[in-house]
């Protein structure tokens, strides 16, 4: 669970700076960029699963979808079936009806499967994923006994989460999106969970899958990141990349040592996503984009924002810029490594 007090520090300064163009220009430009000021980010990013997938994902989803009272064939097909049993859930919640399973979805969709429960839809995909996706030897019945509970407790401290045998949001996160929390990208969704950093879950409105949270979530699932594809809105957008990149370690390092050595809270705005310069160093998966240091909005040069880059220098970056010493970085921070 994120310390409620720190997140709503960053959020209160996220909140002015989303009202804002977070850009860069020349080397790693993005003209016009904006996010809506009432963007409220998902805890954490999910497998997007949509029509035509097949995989033990899809079976987890069905499983969920039976706990909330849907009768679905546990096929891992995401059939036609599938779909409208999604749209059907995701209207009862208020959610948008696209029948896609994406980060808010799942989210509304997981419920705590705890020690004890017995005979639960829930319970069954999570024994489904321990034993078909993790190779652990359980039942699949429903009943969360004690080599179920061993299970996941086992799970847990493989991955380096809180061991208390509960498949809680992170948990079940980690099943399904295959994240290892031992990672050093796994250190950085730690610190996102913990509210100390935020990864921001939107890619300006784009939906492909690219935006920091994303990016990191792919990173600690040992994965290429995702680079844009789409227009704010969809729609292909020629002038991006599309593709993934593996995130630079160097890079990776730099962000954990700026909350842990250098004592920052930050919002990253964007990793290997958004729209830059054809050559910049994000799409090489070596650059990160910050728009709130410290609960502060950067505005123009401050000392916060000249104390970010002054680290970044420290760490060897190529590309320690701020609005100190580039115009075209006035209302961020860009680090490339």
């Amino acid at each position: 669970m994120r310390s409620s007090t720190t997140l709503r520090s960053l959020t209160v300064s996220l909140c002015l700076a989303l009202t804002a163009t977070f850009g860069c220009d020349a080397e790693d430009g993005r003209d016009g960029e904006e996010l809506s000021d009432d963007f409220e980010g998902a805890y954490y990013a999910w497998p997007l699963t949509r029509f035509g997938d097949q995989s033990r994902t899809v079976v987890a989803a069905q499983y969920l979808l039976r706990e909330h009272g849907h009768d679905l064939e546990l096929n891992g097909q995401f059939d036609t079936m599938t779909e409208l049993a999604t749209v059907s859930f995701q209207s009862s919640k208020g959610l948008a009806d696209d029948g896609i399973i994406g980060n808010f979805t799942w989210e509304a969709m997981v419920l705590t499967v705890r020690p004890g429960d017995t005979d639960r839809w829930a319970a069954r995909g999570v024994q489904d994923l321990l034993k078909n996706r993790y190779g652990r030897a359980i039942e699949i019945n429903g009943n969360v006994d004690a080599s179920t509970e061993e299970a996941i407790r086992s799970f847990q401290e493989e991955r380096c989460l809180t061991v208390d045998g509960i498949v809680g949001m992170q948990t079940w996160n980690t099943l399904v999106a295959d994240i290892n929390h031992c990672s050093n990208a796994g250190r950085l969704l730690q610190l996102h969970n913990d509210g100390q950093i935020q990864l921001l879950s939107t890619d300006f409105g784009r939906d492909d899958g690219a935006d920091p949270l994303a990016n990191i979530t792919d990173a600690a699932a040992g994965e290429e990141s995702h680079r844009s594809c789409n227009f704010p809105g969809g729609g292909r957008d020629s002038r991006l990349p599309c593709g993934t990149v593996m995130l630079d370690a160097q890079l990776i390092d730099a962000m954990i040592s700026l909350h842990d050595e250098y004592g920052f809270s930050y919002v990253v705005t964007a990793i290997s996503g958004a729209r830059h310069s054809t050559n910049s160093y994000h799409y090489k998966g070596r650059a990160v984009d910050i728009g709130v240091i410290n609960g502060q909005k950067v505005a123009g040069p401050s000392t916060v924002s000249r104390n970010l880059v002054d680290a970044c220098h420290q760490m060897g970056a190529i590309e320690p810029l701020g609005p100190h010493n580039d115009p075209n970085h006035q209302d961020h921070v860009h680090c490339a490594f």
